[in-house]
């Protein structure tokens, strides 16, 4: 009896073994598991803050491109409507290059937006506002890109207009130098009539005289003795071409008094006797005074007075 009981106890101690070795193994696969999950959770905690870090630091990268895109606009709009900057490129390069930069960063935030909407499930309202905010910065830029357009056209314009201002302003100029040319010409052939005219008028105006005794006056080649037979009825006249340089030259337009200083005096070259006066003092001839210029020098230009004060004298050395 006692073995059989014996021989019964066996599979019930066996039994607990393999109950707790059971639990022993079912522990360790649980807490190997639990150590998995733990894991595994703090990897996709990682992994979501990762995603969150990446999400946050594109929409920076989108603000800081908004707000560069700004700047640029205003630099823009500066060049539109402000005086020109200094500088070595015009201000249509300078617009194009802003609107060029722009176009980049609308550029560069399409790629990051598209990035977001493959990052997450769901667009959010910030993400719809910076697609909004493109959409207007492309509108923006087509509308800068017009007046670019229209400016670099005037400006065109304006240089053709210039270049064809340059041409009429060259042919001005030639036609300035013709001219110049022509009047300068014109100039140096008044200049010579009007010396010619003065010249003229001084000669016309011009007059010569001498006053001596008969002597003195025929040995200077100014008197001469004409006609006659065997030396009587010889007359006194002016040498047939005299010496200006031996008269005294005057201008009729100013000289009207001649002075004679003599008791005696007689005008070799009669003139008209109403065109001029004798003034008299202490029984001499002063001044042989002109009183109507253009009748006295009518006849001749040159004067010759034959001065005596000792007519006996004078009357031998004529002889």
């Amino acid at each position: 009896m006692d073995y059989n009981r014996k021989k019964k106890s066996m599979p019930v101690g066996l039994a607990i073994i393999l109950i707790v070795l059971v639990a022993f193994v079912g522990g360790l696969a649980f807490y190997l598991q639990y150590d998995n999950n733990k894991q595994l959770k703090a990897t996709a905690e990682q992994n979501m803050i990762d995603q969150q870090n990446q999400v946050l630091a594109i929409f920076n990268q989108i603000e800081a491109n908004l707000a560069s895109i700004r700047e640029h606009e205003s630099m823009i709009q500066n060049d539109f409507s402000g005086p020109e900057q200094s500088g070595n490129l015009a201000p249509e390069e300078r617009i194009q290059n802003e609107i060029n930069f722009i176009e980049h960063l609308i550029a560069q935030n399409n790629n990051l937006i598209a990035s977001l909407n493959n990052k997450l499930d769901e667009k959010n309202a910030r993400l719809e506002g910076y697609e909004q905010t493109v959409n207007a910065l492309k509108t923006r830029v087509g509308e800068y890109q017009n007046q670019l357009d229209k400016l670099v056209a005037e400006k065109e314009a304006l240089i053709e207009d210039l270049d064809k201002t340059v041409v009429e302003r060259d042919d001005l100029a030639v036609q300035v130098n013709v001219l110049g040319e022509d009047v300068e010409e014109k100039s140096s052939i008044i200049e010579q009539q009007n010396q010619l005219l003065l010249e003229k008028d001084k000669a016309f105006h011009t007059a010569y005289y001498a006053l001596g005794t008969y002597k003195t006056l025929r040995d200077s080649s100014v008197l001469q003795k004409e006609g006659g037979f065997l030396g009587i009825n010889r007359v006194t006249t002016l040498a047939e071409a005299p010496d200006n340089s031996q008269f005294e030259e005057i201008d009729t337009r100013q000289i009207s008094r001649i002075p004679i200083y003599a008791k005696r005096f007689d005008i070799v070259n009669e003139r008209d006797p109403s065109s001029y006066e004798v003034e008299y003092a202490n029984d001499r001839a002063e001044w042989l005074t002109i009183t109507d210029p253009e009748k006295f020098w009518k006849q001749s230009r040159y004067l010759v007075i034959v001065v005596r004060d000792n007519e006996i004298e004078e009357l031998a050395e004529s002889r």
